[in-house]
């Protein structure tokens, strides 16, 4: 009960702040570390998967307090996925078949089931099992063309070449994701790559990483092609269905909790550290696009400097990745040496843009900026119609501000706009 009280506080502070972030961690600045991604299933809030990634991190440093420098290799981030189209799907399924008790579906995802609820139970595996082995298998064939999936591949790409490791602890649905994500990704990045997979509902994880299904998750059990059940959880009044991250999975007590730990440690020292081929900073921008040859990442730093293809270095960061041959990535950082000791961190707004530079065809640019404590990552598209040379140097579009305030014990908060 004290961990649910703790999800509720964690909820409010994240929508008083919203994009802000407190004081750079030690973990973000971590050169050759790991970063653990948390892959939400269905029913899950952006914050609420922040939520789940803090909780993660606090147990991961619980369960390595004996080995303190050993846990500042690792850094956690969310990888969201927003999942009305398949929750749509599987509602509109079940609905056929329980007619007007559409709050025992909320009821049944959300954690607030009755006593006469509970009782009918047992009557509703046989609904589930119908509906989500026929969405799943669609969605699972279909799932790359779902723009969250390419943003995750792009996220996990722009790490792995920041020179850190990846692992991704997916839960629920979350899995479905990972696994497509998994096969965009080329051999010498998989190496790097691994996965923790958590109540999974496909038939396999990408890569034969672990997985850990509770015998007493009840989502899980009706579907007949996913993976069999491997761990003994218990009933739990908190949970009725077993199936929850936090209140099941990473119940204190749970055997899953250790688990699910013990697997990060053990694919961590698993996979291969990747070369460094970009800057990691306190502030990154990654701008990746289409089919089309050359769009450009502009950054103008809080004193005025401007820094793109022909000016890389700044007052603060670099571009330390220029692509011309398409896609990307470009890469901008603030680097985190320097920020820690405020020698180069400015405090005011850094001005994110692009500029369409040479193509045929309209095209569609992404930027991915990462700042401070790694829960917050936002992410931005933005429709190029036309191409504009080197007229659009000095009138990039501006994409985002990054806010930067610095604090008197020498710390930093940061927001995105």
């Amino acid at each position: 009960m004290k961990r649910k009280w703790l999800v509720i506080y964690f909820s409010i502070l994240s929508s008083i702040f919203a994009n802000k972030v407190f004081a750079v961690e030690a973990s973000l600045c971590q050169e050759n570390g790991t970063t653990v991604f948390f892959g939400n299933g269905i029913f899950t809030t952006e914050i609420s998967a922040r939520n789940a990634a803090i909780i993660l991190q606090d147990d991961l440093r619980e369960a390595l307090s004996d080995s303190p420098d050993e846990y500042l290799k690792y850094n956690f981030s969310v990888a969201y996925n927003r999942t009305d189209g398949f929750v749509k799907d599987v509602f509109e399924v079940v609905r056929q078949d329980i007619g007007a008790k559409t709050s025992m579906f909320i009821r049944l995802f959300g954690n607030t089931l009755n006593t006469v609820d509970k009782l009918l139970l047992d009557a509703i595996p046989d609904i589930f099992a119908n509906a989500l082995s026929s969405v799943a298998s669609e969605f699972d064939k279909n799932a790359i063309s779902i723009s969250d999936v390419k943003n995750h591949v792009d996220l996990y790409k722009a790490r792995i070449k920041e020179g850190q490791k990846i692992i991704v602890v997916p839960h629920s649905q979350g899995n479905f994701f990972v696994n497509s994500a998994y096969l965009h990704l080329t051999d010498e990045e998989r190496v790097s790559f691994g996965i923790v997979s958590v109540a999974n509902p496909d038939s396999k994880v990408a890569g034969n990483w672990p997985y850990t299904t509770s015998h007493a998750d009840v989502i899980i059990k009706v579907i007949p092609t996913a993976l069999s059940s491997n761990t003994s959880n218990g009933f739990h009044s908190d949970d009725v269905s077993g199936h929850f991250f936090i209140d099941s999975y990473l119940r204190n007590g749970a055997a899953s909790k250790n688990i699910i730990l013990n697997d990060i440690v053990s694919v961590n020292n698993a996979i291969v550290q990747p070369q460094i081929l970009a800057n990691r900073g306190v502030i990154t921008a990654t701008l990746t696009w289409g089919n089309e040859p050359d769009v450009d990442l502009h950054v103008y730093e809080p004193n005025g400097t401007h820094v793109y293809w022909r000016n890389k270095s700044g007052s603060s960061g670099l571009l330390d990745v220029d692509d011309v041959d398409g896609e990307g990535p470009e890469h901008y950082s603030v680097l985190c040496g320097s920020a820690s000791v405020g020698q180069f961190l400015q405090e005011g707004t850094y001005r994110v843009g692009v500029n369409y530079y040479r193509g045929q065809l309209p095209e569609t640019a992404k930027v991915v900026l990462q700042v401070g404590n790694n829960f917050i990552v936002r992410q931005f598209n933005v429709d190029l119609p036309v191409a504009y040379g080197s007229l659009g140097d000095n009138s990039p579009i501006l994409v985002a501000d990054i806010e930067v305030f610095a604090n008197p014990d020498g710390s930093f908060d940061f927001s995105i706009q």
